[in-house]
């Protein structure tokens, strides 16, 4: 389980930066301070400053999950509509068993990969 551990810790270091681990507690001791009178927007520039792989991060699942419903709904339409291989019969062909049984297992194999990452998250979570 170690391998896990130092994987994750490898790559909080890559997406830190050069912040140290206890500027995160610093800024949320500064943010959550009832008594600071300072404006969000300036708050929210020390977290640029100090943790671009984050925002990074941040941004890229925040467009990820803005575009992706986006591109299957118009997928989705352009099918519909007969465009992007969209037909109103089924056609078999005699590799489709065998491309159906391949793609069980590539399902199996990678869900199975997700669980272990769960399982060894869970772990490391419990240990440090």
């Amino acid at each position: 389980v170690e391998f896990s551990y130092e994987g994750a810790n490898l790559f909080l270091d890559f997406i830190r930066g050069g912040a140290s681990r206890n500027t995160t507690q610093e800024l949320l001791v500064v943010y959550l301070d009832p008594r600071s009178t300072e404006l969000p927007s300036l708050m929210i520039t020390p977290i640029f400053r100090h943790f671009p792989g984050y925002m990074a991060c941040l941004i890229f699942g925040i467009l990820f999950a803005i575009f992706m419903p986006l591109i299957g709904i118009f997928f989705c339409c352009l099918r519909c509509c007969g465009r992007c291989g969209g037909r109103i019969t089924q056609m078999d062909r005699k590799a489709d068993p065998c491309r159906r049984v391949c793609y069980t297992i590539t399902l199996a194999i990678i869900t199975t990969v997700q669980l272990a990452a769960i399982v060894l998250a869970f772990i490391n979570y419990q240990l440090h």
